[in-house]
């Protein structure tokens, strides 16, 4: 196994539950086989502990953890394989940031994060890069805009989650691979509308 570790949680429907409980599962990014999944009544720390202590009662070689942006992956995370890394889903980022601008309504910052996705997430392949690419961004579209450098100020502080990717051979930088398995398992789920119990 890769030590390549791809998570993320799915609502689904168990009986005698009103609403429905996230069901948090990893699959490894190398062999694309899913390695472990645990039902939690809410998607926080302790279900994440769960999953990343049953993770180590298996001997999982753990590297990296590709997941989107959740605190509570990282508190678990850390009291679980203290050296782990995080490499934060940069689609999901992106959209983060394209919802806070409006981009897909407006036009106002197109060129802007146009720029941001060339320079900073595409062409950079080092954190050199990638400083390189921000202070390009800066100079070009967000000397003025206080809410563009504080986009551009927060992947500075996150650049170790958001490029953990750049030294960890084979490590991807998205959670595509998750979504897949996502719309599988929606599919299953439809077929036997939910689960019994937990």
């Amino acid at each position: 196994m890769s030590g390549i570790f791809v998570t993320d949680g799915k609502f689904v429907k168990v009986k005698s539950f009103k609403d429905k409980v996230p069901c948090v599962y990893g699959l490894d990014y190398l062999t694309h086989d899913p390695i472990v999944n645990t039902l939690a009544v809410t998607e926080n720390t302790a279900a994440y502990r769960q999953l990343f202590k049953t993770l180590k009662d298996m001997e999982y070689p753990l590297k990296v953890v590709v997941c989107d942006d959740r605190a509570a992956v990282e508190i678990a995370l850390k009291g679980i394989y203290p050296w782990a890394k995080i490499q934060l889903c940069q689609n999901h980022y992106k959209e983060n940031i394209r919802k806070t601008l409006r981009i897909r309504t407006e036009e106002t910052y197109h060129h802007f994060f146009n720029s941001l996705n060339k320079h900073v997430f595409t062409e950079a392949k080092t954190e050199t890069e990638v400083m390189a690419g921000l202070k390009h961004v800066w100079d070009n579209h967000a000397k003025e805009n206080q809410t563009l450098r504080l986009i551009l100020l927060d992947i500075c502080d996150r650049m170790d989650q958001l490029f953990a990717y750049f030294n960890i051979p084979g490590c991807p930088n998205t959670t595509n691979i998750i979504e897949l398995y996502n719309s599988h398992m929606q599919g299953r789920l439809k077929s036997i509308k939910g689960f019994k119990s937990f």
